[in-house]
């Protein structure tokens, strides 16, 4: 049987914290545990299926809300700066490793922003003790339309009102082929449509510095990619996998797939991929 449990993890401010969730078989002990990451607007529980198909499979899962989202601290869509996220998923990771089974490997997963945020992480703790990044449609590059005047809006809201939030142009249609998935979105509580000028520069100058500095990364890793995808450049993500310097990486591009490849209507397929990679 699984277990799931949830709690929340203190940060420096005392009226701060950070919501997290574990899954693990209660009959088996762990062969590895995997640190999810989610994207943006969404939550830790956007990922309770995938969490639960691999804690059935022996392994420990973890999964955090981001600062601005889902249950952790924050103003929805706002954030200080990108280092705020990073800076999060390093005392998560902290946290994690106390309940890492001994002389067992640990995974860091991260979806879309989530995957950003995780080959951000990496890039400024080259020495960190994760065995692999697990990639899932990350954030490397645009492909939605941002309105100009968006994106002249959001460079003048960050000098003037940076906690100001405008609607994001993510839409549920464009993440998933399935249609009682997309419906679950629009009566999903913890989802949020906002978008603070910070956050939405930090992830611009996080792109960047991701693919300049994508020579950087030795750590093994494994990037799946929605090849329809409407939300990510599928094509920025195969021109950084091309520049990562790990001798152990491995593209998985999924033609028809939209952006939420665990949760789209060829998920078996997906989550099987990253069962035999953390199985070889």
């Amino acid at each position: 049987m699984i277990q799931r449990a949830e709690f929340l993890l203190k940060t420096n401010n005392s009226d701060q914290h950070i919501y997290m969730q574990r899954w693990k078989r209660d009959d088996w002990p762990s062969d590895a545990t995997i640190l999810i990451t989610h994207g943006i607007a969404e939550h830790s529980d956007s990922h309770h299926a995938m969490a639960e198909a691999l804690a059935d499979q022996r392994f420990q899962v973890y999964a955090w809300d981001l600062p601005g989202h889902g249950k952790s601290y924050g103003q929805r869509g706002y954030v200080h700066s990108f280092d705020e996220f990073t800076d999060s998923l390093d005392r998560v990771i902290i946290e994690v490793e106390k309940h890492v089974v001994e002389n067992t490997p640990l995974y860091l997963f991260g979806h879309s922003l989530g995957g950003l945020i995780t080959i951000t992480y990496a890039l400024k703790n080259p020495e960190t003790p994760v065995k692999s990044l697990l990639l899932s449609s990350p954030g490397l590059g645009v492909k939605m339309h941002v309105p100009i005047y968006k994106d002249r809006a959001a460079r003048l809201l960050n000098i003037i009102a940076p906690k100001v939030t405008i609607p994001h142009e993510i839409r549920y249609e464009d993440l998933s082929r399935d249609r009682n998935i997309v419906a679950s979105y629009y009566k999903d509580p913890l989802r949020h449509k906002k978008f603070s000028a910070p956050l939405y520069l930090g992830i611009l100058k996080a792109m960047d510095e991701a693919q300049s500095r994508a020579h950087h990364l030795h750590i093994p890793m494994l990037i799946q990619a929605a090849g329809a995808d409407q939300v990510v450049d599928v094509v920025a993500t195969q021109e950084f996998y091309a520049k990562v310097s790990s001798e152990h990486k491995k593209l998985i591009v999924y033609p028809d797939s939209y952006h939420e490849i665990f949760n789209d209507i060829n998920r078996q397929e997906v989550i099987d991929d990253l069962l035999s990679y953390l199985r070889q």
